[in-house]
């Protein structure tokens, strides 16, 4: 690799996407000739050039298929298609996982306020002793 491959390297870039003169393509065919680096880098660059040549066709061959399908999906949201919505809420609410993770929801919810009720009480206990021993030795 000489110090004129990083000039050659943009020049490949340059000729995929169609920006070079004949003499530059000629300068360029010519130096990977005799660079093995340059050429490995250049034949990169153009496998990915037809891989995404490849896959650019292969969306636009499929644009009109997703194209209908979007409108097909617009066109469910008119006021006929709501039933079926509230059919698969039903569904999702009749589940067997949807149950264990409501009773799962209120258990934790019931243990959280028992523990906090417990803390309360404690708390209370704590500041009724303390206004009996208040009260003890302004009485003694």
């Amino acid at each position: 690799m000489n110090k004129n491959c990083e000039k050659f390297r943009d020049m490949a870039a340059d000729v995929m996407a169609g920006e070079l003169s004949q003499s530059e393509r000629r300068d360029l065919a010519d130096h990977l000739l005799e660079c093995s680096d340059c050429k490995a880098y250049a034949c990169g660059l153009e496998e990915q050039d037809q891989q995404l040549t490849g896959y650019f066709a292969y969306l636009r061959s499929n644009l009109g298929v997703q194209e209908e399908s979007v409108v097909n999906a617009l066109r469910g949201c008119d006021s006929i298609e709501r039933p079926n919505l509230v059919s698969c809420f039903g569904r999702f609410v009749r589940s067997s996982l949807t149950r264990y993770a409501a009773t799962a929801a209120l258990i934790v919810s019931v243990t959280l306020c028992t523990v906090v009720t417990l803390v309360w009480i404690s708390h209370i206990r704590e500041c009724m002793q303390l206004s009996f021993a208040v009260l003890e030795l302004a009485a003694g």
